[in-house]
This record gives C-alpha cells, structure tokens and sequence, in this order.
C-alpha cells in the first residue's frame, strides 16, 4: 500500500495552537530524532545495559580460575612461647650459641618478629572453573542479545506512542472539522427555525449534536497530552513539556516476504539470547559435575622475617603443589548437580517455548497486517460515501427537503467515517512494525 501519510504540517499547525493554549513548552521531534534519545535514555535500555555490565563482569570474574594469584602481607607477634621464640630467631638469623643454654631454651625473653610475606597461587588443572569461564561467556553473550531485543522492543514502543500521538493529533482535527460543520449546521437551523420553516426540537437537535461534538473534542485534546506523555516515558524523558509530532505516518510499500520467515524468526535476538542461556546451563550442569574430579594447583612464596616493621634481616621462600580431591562432601554436590540438571532441562524449554510463541507471534503479525490493509480500503470508501450522502442532504436541506435530523445523521455517519479511517492508517502502520518485529528486525 502507497501513500498511506497524515498530514503532518497541518497536524503540526493544529498541535502546536493546542500546547502554546496550555501555556506548555513545546518540543517539535521527529520519528528518527525520538528514536535517538530512546536509544540514549530510555528506562528499559539502561537496564539492559547495567545487565550486559553485570554479565561482563561475572565473565571477567570467572578468570580467576585459571590466573595466578598474589598477595602481600606484613604480620607482627610477640611472645614468649619457647617454641616461638626458638623459631623467630632463626627465621631472623640471629639464633647464636648462647641460646642453647637450657635456661634460654625453658625460660626465654619476649621476642618481636614482624614477618613481610609475599605470596602466589597458581591454578593448574580445576575442571569447574573451565566449564564455569564457559558459562560466564555465554551468559555475557545471552545478556547482549537481550540488550539488542530492549532495543528493538523499545524502538517498536516508539513508533506506537509516536504515531499514537498523531493519531491523537488528527483526531483533533477531524473533530475541530465536524465541530465547524456542526456550528454552520446549527446557524442554518436556527435560521430555518425562525423562518418558521422547521420545529423547535430539530434546531435543538442541532444544539445538541454540536454540543457533542465540543464535548468529543475537549477529550481529544486531553488524549493528545497523555499521548505526549507515553512518547515521553517510553523515551526516558522527564522534563515538562509538549511533545509536537513532524513526521507523518508513513507505512512501508513492501510488507516483509514471507520466503525466509523462518530464518528471521530463528535469528531473532530474543531466541538468541534464550540459545545462549540454554548452553550456559549445561555448561553450569558441568561445572557442578566437575565437583567430583581433583583439583591441581602450584602455589610458592617469598618470607623476611626482622625484628622490625619492613626489614629483611633474613629470607626464606617454598614452592609447591597441591591436588585436592573431594571424596564425598555429604550428598552437596550431588545436590547442586541435580540443581543444575534441572535448569538446563527448563532452559531447553523456555527455547522451544519461545521458537514456538515467535512463529504464532508472527502469523498473527500477519493476518493484523491483511486486516488493517483491508480495513483502510473499506473505510476510504466510506469517508467518500459519507461525504456524498452529506452534500446530497445539506443541498435538499438548504430546498427545505430534509429534516435537521436526516443531516445531523449524515454528518456523524461522515465524522465518524473520518476517525475510522484514521484509526484504520494508524493500525496498518503499526501492524506492519509488530510484524517486522516479531520477525526480529
């Protein structure tokens, strides 16, 4: 379908006289200008992204199972303990024959020692922290797709507060049109009236159908400002202010092929992320399985012992390994194993859940869009039919041949053609962006 477009200098023209009325301050925007500032400030994408943080943070965390680790320390004691005592000294160097004296040996004096140790710990083989490094990978891969899924949840959002808002726009506008028709229409009635030429009740037929209309379009004019409100929260933005569409509603000349649906819905970033989780979760099944398997790890450290804080009057230092091989930990691992199992098999299903809910999601995207195409045709026709039959009426009325209620009847049937119309625009242009998203474009 080609051409499908409001007006939007007019809208524009009829918005803005709204919101400078409401003593507002007033922001023209583009569809591309409000998609931006989405990208930037909306709520839901910051959150994706302290989320994608998050998972970044846990990948590079999961590192540290396989790089070393250092630390430094500086320990003070002072004691008494023979043993202690025989011990520092000869970590100091200091230890001298005189302190073979059995008197020394039994009864020494306090001894200070300040001990600056510098240790490493370097994991060799720990089979759990490689499957968990795997797992922290995916999940980071799961959470960015995520991310781009906000983004395009959020930019469809968009477009439907945004085309909302000049839906509301027009509205506004047909009505302020029915409300101009409905006032000449009143003044011929109230002409024909003093004429003698109709009755009382038909001119306050006519009092009574523009008082409709007024009341139609006072709520018109609050639905434009909760409009511009949705834009506003769906986009972040939370200054005070009347949002003015410029763009019109323009719905694209070619509807997505159905040929490669099922590879679009298949690369959809939400299933993506869905396929990195499940493989996060097998790779956690593992992770917790390797709870049963040794562990291999070198450890080595450098030691000064003084008398002194920070002095180095004497040295030492180790290396070693260790292999560490839990037996039988009282049935946790076996728990947590079984804990995981499960989340893998529920991850598996979420994924065909959702393969399932994208395929139904985009053949009722589909028929929404085949709907809303036909809707548009069938109420073109009747805004032209409308809009005959009120000519015809208001010339046979103006002949004294029609009663003011056959014409308040026309113009309704033409008022009310007129929002159909607009509202069936609107929704084919909105049905072809759900259908594009759930497509995953």
């Amino acid at each position: 379908m080609k051409g499908l477009r409001f007006a939007a200098p007019a809208l524009l023209l009829i918005m803005l006289g709204h919101s400078s009325a409401q003593n507002g301050a007033v922001r023209p925007l583009s569809l591309a200008e409000a998609l931006d500032i989405a990208r930037k400030q909306s709520y839901q994408i910051q959150i994706a992204e302290s989320q994608v943080a998050q998972a970044r943070g846990q990948n590079i965390e999961s590192w540290s199972g396989f790089l070393p680790h250092f630390s430094i320390s500086e320990n003070y004691v002072k004691s008494n303990d023979p043993v202690m005592v025989f011990s520092f000294k000869l970590k100091q160097g200091i230890f001298n024959q005189n302190d073979f004296n059995l008197s020394t040996l039994n009864n020494p004096d306090a001894v200070e020692n300040f001990t600056t140790s510098f240790q490493v710990q370097q994991p060799i083989l720990n089979f759990d922290a490689i499957f968990g490094k795997s797992a922290a990978g995916l999940g980071m891969k799961a959470r960015e797709q995520m991310l781009a899924r906000s983004q395009e949840a959020i930019a469809l959002h968009v477009k439907k507060a945004y085309y909302g808002l000049i839906l509301a726009g027009e509205n506004l506008k047909a009505i302020s049109e029915a409300v101009a028709s409905a006032q000449r229409h009143r003044d011929d009635a109230r002409a024909a009236f003093d004429e003698g030429m109709i009755n009382e009740a038909d001119y306050l037929g006519a009092e009574v159908r523009l008082a409709e209309l007024q009341e139609q379009r006072i709520t018109a004019e609050h639905q434009i400002a909760n409009a511009s409100d949705g834009l506003k929260f769906v986009m972040g933005v939370e200054e005070d202010l009347m949002i003015v569409p410029t763009d019109s509603i323009a719905a694209p000349d070619r509807i997505p092929s159905e040929n490669n649906w099922e590879e679009q819905i298949a690369s959809r970033s939400d299933l993506r992320a869905i396929h990195f989780q499940t493989q996060a979760a097998r790779r956690h099944l593992w992770m917790k399985r390797s709870g049963w398997l040794p562990r291999l790890n070198a450890f080595g450290g450098v030691e000064w012992n003084a008398s002194e804080v920070f002095r180095k009057d004497a040295s030492s230092w180790a290396l070693g390994f260790q292999m560490q091989w839990q037996l039988f930990d009282g049935l946790g691992n076996l728990g947590r194993s079984k804990h995981a199992g499960a989340q893998a098999e529920e991850a598996s299903v979420q994924y065909r859940q959702m393969a399932e809910q994208a395929k139904m999601e985009t053949r009722q995207a589909r028929r929404a869009v085949q709907a809303a195409e036909q809707r548009v045709g069938v109420a073109q026709s009747a805004v032209k039919q409308a809009g005959e039959s009120l000519r015809i009426v208001e010339e046979r009325f103006a002949e004294g041949l029609e009663k003011t209620s056959d014409l308040l009847d026309r113009e309704v049937m033409l008022t009310n053609a007129r929002l159909r119309h607009l509202k069936a625009r609107h929704d084919y242009a909105i049905a072809v962006s759900e259908l594009q998203f759930a497509l995953g474009k």
